[in-house]
């Protein structure tokens, strides 16, 4: 079983590498932190399984919003799992924008193996 820093480090680690991968678009910097197999147990409409299908999906939010920035405001970890309360920040329409959610992330080896998730909608 991982201890409590194992699952923060590997939480830093997953977010600091996916918001360099969405400012640069280079969404296979997530490979090293994505189980080829990893499960999105709310995945957005469409998305295909696995490592791949989450990349896409990351790709497909910096095509939307090129100057996303992730941030994590909260984090509590638990053995394996973390939960976290994250702001996306981002321009809307011509407008900054703020994305909230929770995300609550499992971790084996270092690497994300299951992700549950829920995203306020984006204002209009």
């Amino acid at each position: 079983m991982p201890t409590t820093e194992d699952t923060r480090s590997a939480v830093q680690r997953f977010y600091e590498t996916l918001n360099r991968a969405l400012s640069s678009g280079d969404v296979s910097l997530l490979d090293a932190l994505l189980a080829p197999d990893v499960v999105d147990h709310n995945p957005i409409p469409g998305m295909t399984p696995g490592r791949e299908g989450v990349k896409r999906a990351f790709a497909e939010l910096r095509a939307a919003f090129p100057d996303y920035r992730g941030t994590v405001e909260d984090v509590v970890v638990e053995g394996d799992k973390a939960a976290c309360r994250i702001t996306g920040r981002m321009t809307h329409r011509g407008r900054p924008a703020e994305l909230r959610g929770i995300d609550i992330l499992r971790f084996a080896d270092g690497v994300l193996v299951e992700r549950w998730g829920v995203f306020e909608p984006l204002p209009t």
